[in-house]
């Protein structure tokens, strides 16, 4: 669709507030699913939005590109997330204008999320570094092709550097931005189309190799461009058919065969095609998933939405029709279109877990209604809790029961750091405590060199900290990711605290993940063996096998939602690993990383340790755990598996004290870990709440209490 933009006077500002409207108890009944509507966001003219964590508090918040109406929106529109789906007071991030799309990815390895937005009429793509508290530097700029539209980030190389793509018809091509490894790019030009409009960007893996294959949408010639990027060229173009007006496009394992396929919404003929991918890097003829008469579909997202491990189609649609969900079967089938979200014409949609519940929830870009507008997904499904009785009951008499509790994440640290460490320690890793990545990937270093985690703010070593260090008598520090989350104030203090320091850090939490397993290796006191792979999209299972990472001295490497780090299997094969655990299912972890890495170590050395929900995933990996990294079950801990910042310290100490974690929600018992507990009760002697009532409420501890009986 054409679209006209007027030049008026510059009194965007004023147009661009983003308000939030009242929430609206809008039912939508999915099968046996119901999806409810949250609060909007208003813009003028939206046209893409990202969802990123800029100012790191854990929660998701929302970028915002607008095209605008009657003038030049010269302004991304920031606004940050408050855990429940809404958003706080707007912020506006200078950038230029209008914005076509816009991207979130930490492009200069520092830990924080930058926003990328293609600028349509200026002919030029903006970066906007992010300073890891909800504001942005100044734009820096990068001439592209004529008319800049979709784009896309990725590292395609598998370098571990983060590059740009983005479509540009009015040269009949794409643009690619080379990062050289610090943020600042080199623009490269793909050959032009034979047809000669190329749509939407999709980037993702096709053929194995570590990198990402670039996938382009051809609007005029109703096909689907795949190509690659090496050596700082665009290679071949290879065409495959896919249908009328093809738009946006997507890339996952449909099928279940371990190799990424490509799908992608036809706006002319109402369908989505689907096209298999081989696994070398071609395509299939395109099978034809059918939607809504008049539909129109413009962009398509993808994602578990119904949690059944296979992945599903989200759709927007263009036409006068709701947006539609249609539920992937795993084998490359799909089931009939449902009705979703606002309707209204809709032209991008993205799903991400805006409110922690574990649910895919929805984010509609809504062009004519001059908003954004989110609908809660499904949360993740959870055992029936187990209520207690009104009366309660005491613990067992030949049950020690411990609390591990302090006023804030650095006081419980203090208080994880002192249970396991009561004698002191020669060294102490130290993690950011705003997020949890680099705290879990430090479970096994700290376990190699027999020290705690203890957390510490981005600017400055809480005195609660200083002083545990100072208890502990520790001569050494390992500080655990870059100066953006941990800075070079906090290491100079510890440098005064302790003598010596060392940083482990990556370009991003997946490379710094990679770094610490080969600090694990060289620091152990044996040879490590074992690897644990966990998503790095979420803290619960990374969490849960804190335990035995650290008693086992077996790294976690995380795992990214594209697939793993095109370094990590070579790593893995430097280091010696002879047994990889997954923690996880397959929504969190695909089934085609854990072929990958079949393929590369043999099936036989890959286990999958996961349950229906992250508290029974917690469950199987204590058990597998107690079988295989030598922590017993006469020593066990419960942590909330809601939010992460009492157990990250708390689950290195319970891995030193060689207890078993598990997880469950704050205000009631997982029933799953009842029964885990029920089980096991008579071997039970020493039981660990990590975290006080507002993260575990009394309900919970005599629930646990008794269900040890």
């Amino acid at each position: 669709m054409k679209r006209s933009i007027r030049s008026t006077s510059l009194v965007v500002a004023a147009a661009m507030v983003v308000a939030l409207l009242p929430t609206q108890a809008l039912g939508i009944a999915i099968a046996e699913f119901t999806f409810t509507q949250s609060a909007s966001v208003t813009a003028d003219r939206p046209n893409d939005s990202a969802v990123g964590d800029f100012n790191e508090d854990g929660i998701a918040d929302l970028a915002v590109a607008s095209l605008g109406d009657y003038g030049y929106p010269t302004a991304l529109i920031v606004a940050l997330g408050q855990g429940d789906a809404t958003f706080g007071t707007p912020r506006l991030v200078e950038v230029g204008s209008p914005q076509w799309s816009v991207s979130a990815a930490d492009i200069d390895g520092d830990g924080h999320a930058d926003l990328i937005t293609s600028l349509t009429l200026e002919d030029r793509v903006a970066v906007a570094r992010g300073n890891g508290d909800g504001t942005f530097q100044p734009a820096e700029y990068y001439s592209t092709g004529d008319s800049p539209r979709s784009l896309a980030a990725r590292d395609l190389e598998g370098d571990g550097d983060i590059d740009i793509v983005v479509a540009t018809p009015g040269v009949q091509g794409f643009s690619v931005l080379e990062n050289d490894g610090t943020g600042v790019f080199a623009v490269r030009q793909s050959p032009m189309f034979a047809a000669g409009r190329p749509n939407v960007i999709a980037l993702g893996e096709l053929d194995g190799d570590g990198g990402a294959e670039i996938v382009v949408s051809d609007l005029w010639a109703g096909t689907v461009v795949v190509t690659g990027f090496a050596a700082g060229a665009v290679e071949p173009l290879v065409s495959y058919a896919a249908g009328p007006e093809p738009r946006g496009l997507r890339v996952g394992d449909f099928d279940g065969d371990g190799a990424n396929d490509v799908v992608v919404a036809c706006s002319a003929d109402n369908t989505v095609r689907l096209l298999a991918g081989a696994g070398d890097g071609t395509l299939g003829a395109p099978t034809i998933v059918p939607m809504s008469p008049d539909s129109s579909p413009w962009d398509v997202e993808i994602g578990d939405f119904d949690h059944d491990e296979d992945l599903d189609l989200l759709v927007a649609t263009n036409g006068p029709v709701s947006s539609q969900l249609v539920e992937g079967a795993g084998d490359g089938s799909f089931s009939g279109a449902h009705d979703i979200g606002p309707a209204t014409t809709t032209f991008a949609v993205e799903a991400s877990d805006l409110n922690d519940d574990g649910g895919a929830d929805m984010v509609f870009t809504l062009p004519f209604d001059a908003a954004i507008s989110v609908t809660l997904g499904i949360p993740a499904p959870v055992s029936d809790p187990v209520v207690p009785d009104p009366v309660t009951t005491e613990p067992p008499t030949d049950l020690t029961v411990v609390s591990i509790a302090g006023a804030n994440r650095y006081f419980t640290a203090v208080q994880a750091s002192k249970q396991a460490f009561p004698e002191g320690a020669d060294a102490v890793v130290i993690a950011s405590g705003q997020g949890w990545a680099d705290a879990l990937t430090g479970a096994a270093f700290a376990g190699a060199v027999s020290a705690p985690v203890l957390l510490t703010e981005p600017d400055a070593l809480p005195e609660a900290i200083a002083g545990e260090i100072e208890r502990l008598g520790a001569s050494a520090a390992y500080i655990i990711g870059g100066e953006a989350v941990v800075s070079a104030a906090v290491e100079r203090r510890l440098g005064e605290l302790v003598g010596s320091v060392d940083r482990l850090a990556g370009s991003d939490r997946y490379q710094t993940s990679v770094v610490v397993a080969r600090a694990v290796a060289e620091y152990a006191p044996v040879p490590v063996e074992t690897a644990i792979i966990a998503t790095g999209g979420s803290f619960a299972d990374a969490l849960a096998a804190s335990p035995m990472s650290t008693a086992g001295i077996a790294p976690v490497v995380l795992a990214g939602p594209d697939g793993l780090a095109g370094n990590v299997l070579g790593a893995l094969d430097e280091i010696g690993i002879t047994d990889i655990v997954i923690v996880g299912g397959s929504a969190a972890v695909s089934t085609a990383i854990q072929e990958s890495l079949e393929a590369a170590f043999g099936a036989d050395v890959v286990t999958r340790v996961a349950g229906s929900n992250r508290y029974a995933t917690s469950a199987a990996i204590a058990a597998y755990a107690a079988q295989t990294a030598g922590l017993g079950w006469d020593s066990v801990s419960v942590a909330t598996g809601e939010n992460f910042p009492d157990a990250l310290s708390g689950g290195v100490a319970q891995g030193h004290l060689r207890a078993v974690l598990l997880l469950t929600p704050g205000t009631s018992l997982d029933g799953t870990v009842a029964g885990t507990l029920a089980a096991r009760g008579a071997e039970v002697t020493h039981l660990t709440f990590l975290g006080g009532d507002s993260a575990l409420a009394p309900a919970v501890r005599t629930a646990v209490a008794d269900a040890l009986r």
